[in-house]
């Protein structure tokens, strides 16, 4: 045996084997990594669940304790939560648990936000409709008072055109209201919030008109 080629075998072994060692350390710890970032991004997603399905309850709780809305426009905006809430509790949540790899993961997490637009398109849209079924029942009472005081010889007329005004405003806000989809917010988000800031605004106009009509028919 060559004693020169004894140790160059040796060395060239044991070089292949630290190699093969070093591969196989090195891909499982890979697939380690990747699996504890696939399950941290899997908490996170479901955390971001968990608390829209919170606000969502929050809202309904709010809702319920409202003395001045009829227990119609409750139930009605109680389905519109409790469907949400259904949505993220039994497609989104499932998704997100299901998902095996980056790729499905990411897209259940993207899902959250695209399918459902909890904070941007749901809450801003039963919260506003509260406001409009407040705001409208809050017209309909000054409007009697309103053909009480005329009744009774009464010029009520500057508080019949701002109650007139405060309706327009209102019916505006509705249908602007109605307009805003999760498809429309995903296809132009800066209109959409444009949207809600419009109908934010006609409301406090509303409001403060009719304000202003119940202090004039107050003073009559």
């Amino acid at each position: 045996m060559n004693s020169n080629r004894l140790p160059l075998r040796l060395i060239l072994g044991t070089t292949v084997a630290a190699a093969l060692m070093a591969t196989t350390i090195g891909a499982a710890g890979a697939t380690t990594t990747t699996g504890r970032t696939l399950e941290a991004k899997r908490v996170q997603c479901l955390s971001e669940i968990d608390r829209r399905v919170q606000a969502l309850g929050v809202v309904e709780t709010r809702i319920d304790a409202m003395p001045r809305l009829t227990a119609e426009q409750k139930a009605a905006e109680d389905a519109n939560l409790q469907s949400t809430t259904a949505t993220l509790n039994s497609v989104n949540r499932p998704a997100v648990t299901a998902a095996t790899d980056r790729a499905s993961l990411e897209a259940a997490c993207h899902a959250v936000y695209a399918d459902v637009r909890v904070f941007v398109v749901v809450l801003p849209q039963i919260l506003n409709t509260v406001k409009i079924d407040l705001l409208n029942s809050f017209l309909g009472k000054l409007r009697a008072v309103s053909v009480e005081k005329a009744a009774a010889g009464q010029d009520t007329s500057s508080a019949d055109a701002r109650i007139a005004a405060a309706d327009a405003s209102i019916s505006e806000a509705a249908a602007a209201t109605a307009s805003v989809t999760v498809a429309r917010f995903n296809a132009d988000p800066d209109a959409t919030m444009a949207v809600w800031r419009n109908v934010h605004s006609q409301l406090m106009s509303a409001f403060v008109g009719l304000l202003t009509a119940g202090g004039e028919l107050r003073a009559l």
